[in-house]
């Protein structure tokens, strides 16, 4: 049977204050709290492992072995204090341990985006991670990109996807905002997607969007989420697109 893990006394802190005014005194400590909870919960998956030769094995060469072997980063991620430093871990993580963080989090990737501090941890992974993985992250998302591009977190993550990974890659994001550009347009949390995908996508998504949206141009200057689109459009569209959009909004005032 594993032992269990020693108890370690932590400092408490003020739970009022944010995660963005952590002394350094207090981040060492944090760490620590992060690390305790990971060999804690890696000592609970061993003594209930069957492969009890493989767990007292681990035990008896270090708590860390122990802990890279069983712990997991899921609960730690939603945690705002704990969350900051995995995120500021992933800055500095060499490439294993980067794909080991990959492993743990893709299965997790859809509802992580939903939540208010994981979706920045996801977010960073899309940042370090090699193409490979940014791409294997992205496809996780699937059929819930436009669920995503709704979410009040979630579309900073999608956004983030449309930042950090070629076009060609990603050619699913693109062709679902496309064809629902009307909607998303008028969409307090879509709209910021529909920016992203008139800014990264290319000339082909763009004067795509500004067809689709043709005959509700004129209204959706007037609206304060699709009017930033239009602008988008018009700052960085080609002539063609400029000519659609005046002609719609000249044929409305005449």
């Amino acid at each position: 049977m594993v032992e269990q893990a020693s108890q370690v006394t932590l400092a408490n802190h003020d739970g009022r204050r944010s995660a963005n005014h952590v002394s350094k005194a207090e981040e060492g400590d944090l760490a620590d709290f992060a690390n305790v909870m990971a060999v804690q919960q890696a000592y609970l998956y061993a003594s209930h492992d069957p492969d009890q030769l493989t767990s007292v094995k681990l035990l008896h060469q270090s708590p860390n072995a122990l802990k890279n072997h069983y712990a997991s980063y899921i609960p730690l991620i939603i945690n705002p204090y704990e969350s900051r430093l995995i995120q500021h871990a992933l800055e500095t993580a060499t490439p294993e341990e980067i794909i080991m963080f990959y492993g743990e989090a893709i299965p997790f990737a859809p509802k992580l985006t939903t939540d208010a501090f994981a979706n920045h941890v996801v977010q960073k992974a899309l940042e370090v991670g090699d193409l490979d993985l940014k791409v294997y992250m992205a496809n996780e998302f699937g059929s819930n990109v436009l669920e995503c591009a709704r979410d009040k977190y979630a579309n900073h993550v999608i956004q983030k996807c449309m930042e950090c990974v070629p076009p060609q890659h990603i050619e699913f994001i693109f062709s679902s905002f496309c064809e629902k550009a009307k909607e998303f347009s008028i969409h307090p949390y879509g709209c910021h997607v529909i920016q992203h995908v008139v800014e990264h996508e290319g000339p082909g998504a763009r004067s795509m969007i500004v067809n689709k949206s043709s005959e509700r141009i004129y209204n959706m200057r007037y609206n304060i989420f699709a009017s930033n689109i239009i602008k988008r459009c018009l700052i960085i569209g080609d002539s063609m697109d400029r000519k659609l959009i005046f002609i719609e909004i000249l044929a409305e005032l005449a």
